[in-house]
This record gives C-alpha cells, structure tokens and sequence, in this order.
C-alpha cells in the first residue's frame, strides 16, 4: 500500500479490509515431520473456529467480519503437495 502499514481502521489508506490485503505469518515446520505438523496445524486452525449466524467465527469475538477473513497460502500454491 505504497509503504504504508496497513490495519483494520479509520485512517483513509491504511484499511486492510478495503486494500483487499491480509495479516500473515510465516510458519516453519520440522522437515522430517513436516506433514505430520501441517496436519496437526490445520485441525488445530479449524477447530478453533465456533459455529456463528450459518457459518464459522474467528475465536476472538472482536474478529468479525470480512476484514477479518482468513487465508492460507501453501508452497507450490494449487500445484503443491498439501493442496
């Protein structure tokens, strides 16, 4: 966003929600039990979501909302292994 921090709030230019932009972090897995580790990741990911008007809520009640959307991004995208 042109060098500027962006998050979720009133100041013109720096709403994530409208740049169409996410928070990320980057996790590194053990190569040896990499898969075992990204199963593990992702039941723990899902099932800390609750059930909230017909679909799923973050489990911070302060996260709702489309600016609050989650996203994953996995190595090699739609060709990768975990796809």
């Amino acid at each position: 966003a042109g060098g500027k921090v962006c998050y979720h709030s009133n100041l013109a230019g720096t709403d994530y929600s409208v740049l169409g932009f996410a928070e990320a972090v980057q996790v590194t897995l053990d190569k040896q039990n990499a898969d075992a580790e990204f199963g593990a990741l992702m039941k723990s990911f899902f099932a800390s979501f609750v059930p909230e008007n017909g679909g799923m809520q973050r489990p911070d009640p302060q996260d709702a909302g489309g600016q609050y959307r989650s996203v994953l991004g996995l190595p090699g995208g739609i060709s990768g292994h975990w796809f």
